[in-house]
């Protein structure tokens, strides 16, 4: 005979269920209290993942089949079907026999109540010692996290506070850098954002958390729709403004809980007339910046470039998409094109007309500026005179 399939106690789901309800959806403390469930049961995490779908979460449920009111509100309605799904599970697998709906809904009224919050189970059997003991540790995990989470926002905020602005005496290595890439522009335009300092002497830590040195540092604030300081993003330098040779000169400060970088950006300047510029990279944005004098804000990488949201006021988006030979910078570009369009923005995507040399990965508009000059770039006045005329023709139509 084969060996009997381990399951988990539909309890032990429900309660699951609970803890992860309360959790943000991207919070890693979710796939730790999976993964101490897998464990303590001894199946993998895929099992607990199809148990959680299949007992607590059926794929189709109609109103009529529970007796359910219409006027019902949608998450209480998920929270009775739920309760009915998983006590037909828990009836089934004690007695092997299915349950119908009625005598359901008779266990649902039995075994649990109806709070401001949806229905709640109340099992009559107490929860299991080890149970209430793994309860109580995944909640000082999360106590724990939320705590370190709390402190990581501070310690962004003070590592900003301590860096200095553009304009300060002391940004040699940083101005050195910007000249190297040809990106001479406004500083006192770029500081209105407040989003761009320095660091004379940055701290730069390798992958197993040991401190290499430290390093002038271009830093950058990563502000979201409202302007909220999310995360910082840093580029380490040599004092004579060349990137640092380190594993990555280029890193992001991670990301702290209940915290999202998605849809936020590196402000370059304040948009104007209701345009605004997008790039990925910082040096691309100041770019386009230098050469249109059209704001230009930086989201970092195409991935971010995808859920960038625009902020009240602008009309027009040009985005600045990188020419990559795998076409990542162009495919994200078109994306987040496609997500404005959809809310009434006009958007266009300018690609650069030069060549992807042959051992390059691809070419932003800061190899067309240093390559080119301004004459690798579409005309200011032909930019702002065309948008002009396309805005005029929307409105008329």
């Amino acid at each position: 005979m084969g060996s009997r399939r381990k399951s988990i106690p539909v309890d032990s789901l429900l309660q699951l269920r609970q803890r992860l309800d309360r959790l943000p959806p991207k919070s890693p403390e979710r796939a730790t209290q999976i993964a101490a469930i897998a464990q303590l049961y001894s199946v993998s995490v895929t099992t607990v993942y199809r148990a959680l779908h299949f007992a607590l979460k059926p794929r189709s449920v109609h109103r009529c089949d529970h007796g359910i009111p219409r006027v019902l509100p949608q998450p209480e309605l998920e929270h009775y079907c739920e309760l009915i799904a998983a006590l037909k599970l828990r009836t089934t697998n004690k007695s092997g026999r299915h349950l119908s709906t009625e005598r359901t809904i008779q266990l649902l009224e039995e075994y649990g109540v109806q709070t401001e919050q949806g229905v709640v189970p109340m099992f009559r059997e107490q929860p299991k010692p080890w149970l209430l003991e793994l309860q109580e540790e995944m909640e000082k995990r999360m106590e724990r996290e939320r705590a370190y989470s709390a402190r990581f926002r501070e310690k962004i905020e003070k590592v900003w506070n301590e860096c200095l602005p553009f304009s300060s005496h002391v940004t040699e290595p940083m101005r050195l850098y910007f000249k190297n890439r040809e990106l001479l522009f406004k500083v006192d335009e770029v500081e209105k954002s407040d989003s761009l300092r320095f660091n004379p002497a940055m701290s730069y830590y390798d992958e197993d958390g040991n401190e290499v040195g430290k390093f002038p540092t271009i830093v950058c604030a990563i502000r979201d729709i409202e302007g909220n300081l999310v995360t910082l993003h840093r580029i380490y330098l040599t004092q004579n403004g060349k990137k640092a040779k380190v594993g990555n000169a280029k890193k992001m400060v991670p990301i702290p809980e209940g915290l999202d970088v998605n849809g936020a950006a590196i402000r370059l300047g304040e948009p104007t007339e209701g345009i605004l510029g997008v790039a990925e990279g910082l040096e691309t944005a100041l770019s386009a910046y230098r050469v249109t004098q059209i704001p230009v804000w930086s989201t970092v990488n195409a991935t971010l470039m995808e859920s960038f949201e625009v902020p009240e006021g602008v009309h027009t988006v040009l985005i600045w998409a990188d020419k990559d030979k795998s076409v990542t910078g162009e495919k994200s570009a078109n994306m987040l094109k496609a997500k404005l369009e959809k809310r009434g923005t006009r958007v266009y995507v300018l690609l650069p007309k030069l060549p992807i040399p042959p051992r390059a990965k691809g070419i932003d508009w800061n190899d067309v500026l240093m390559s080119q000059g301004s004459l690798g770039f579409p005309n200011a006045r032909y930019l702002r005179d065309f948008i002009a005329r396309r805005r005029a023709e929307y409105d008329r139509h």
